[in-house]
């Protein structure tokens, strides 16, 4: 009994982007500094809370900034990008905190800008510029046998890596779908994500024509998600880069589909869909 007074009851929202769940923590008005341990808890879909991503929002303490946001993979793991998980942020911030349409927000290595429909039913996110195969995304190969194992091993010639806050290798599976599924073949992901010293966001892309493609995505940190936002963002610019797509595309994964805009080079990419709320709730701690 004495251990429940001691604990400390803190306050959420749970919420999704379409099928990819979070966990949201205002940090403004209540202390959270969760450890490690205590993410993989509350992330635990039978004794925990049960999420993709924490979120966890915090004060800006940047001039013309309006937030700060940490976010944590459901292994306790820190990532720098979640476009799906800013969506509903952007909801929760226009019903909760700030009734303005226009936000922007921050995180360790990246700015995003938040815009939301006067109904709330749309956000459209600015996700930044996606950089291709730069030194820095070559620097975090713990070596340079990747394309080796794509290439020799599976017989893949076309995939890109694609930095847009956070690491991803897109593959373009438009001539090899049945295998996405396949036992061998997920096995080889795994292969993939122990090469890269933080890890990698994999997504596995089918053209279905110049204007949509299908998606899987297996998160760092997370593994196989119903949608990812920046992965969804990275693979439409993969496809424009290489002429494959139109600059507006729909991309469909298992929860769903989200509009894509890019205008090509030092551009940055758009990405709009829905958010949804699950519930509020609260969590002794």
């Amino acid at each position: 009994m004495n251990e429940i007074f001691n604990m400390k009851r803190i306050f959420f929202s749970k919420m999704h982007g379409l099928g990819n769940d979070f966990m949201i923590v205002n940090a403004i008005n209540q202390k959270f500094f969760p450890k490690l341990d205590t993410i993989k808890v509350l992330a635990n879909r039978t004794s925990g809370i049960g999420f993709d991503q924490l979120l966890i929002l915090r004060k800006s303490h940047i001039p013309n900034f309006d937030f700060y946001c940490q976010i944590f993979n459901s292994d306790g793991t820190e990532a720098f990008q979640c476009g799906n998980g800013f969506r509903c942020l952007a909801k929760y911030i226009y019903y909760n905190i700030d009734k303005r349409l226009f936000h922007v927000i921050y995180t360790k290595r990246h700015i995003i800008t938040t815009l939301i429909s006067k109904r709330g039913k749309e956000i459209i996110v600015n996700m930044g510029v996606p950089r291709f195969n730069s030194k820095p995304i070559l620097d975090s190969l713990k070596n340079r046998s990747l394309k080796k194992l794509l290439i020799t091993n599976n017989k893949i010639d076309s995939f890109k890596l694609v930095e847009i806050g956070n690491l991803h290798i897109i593959f373009d599976m438009t001539n090899r779908r049945e295998d996405v599924k396949k036992k061998k073949f997920i096995n080889f992901l795994s292969k993939i994500n122990r090469l890269f010293f933080e890890g990698i966001n994999i997504g596995l892309m089918s053209i279905v024509d110049d204007e949509r493609i299908l998606l899987n995505v297996h998160e760092r940190g997370s593994g196989e998600t119903k949608s990812c936002g920046s992965g969804a963002c990275a693979a439409v610019a993969f496809g424009i880069k290489d002429r494959l797509l139109k600059n507006l595309v729909s991309v469909r994964s298992k929860g769903g589909y989200l509009k894509i805009y890019w205008n090509g080079k030092n551009s940055p990419i758009f990405m709009k869909g829905s958010a949804k709320y699950v519930y509020e709730g609260s969590i002794l701690m």
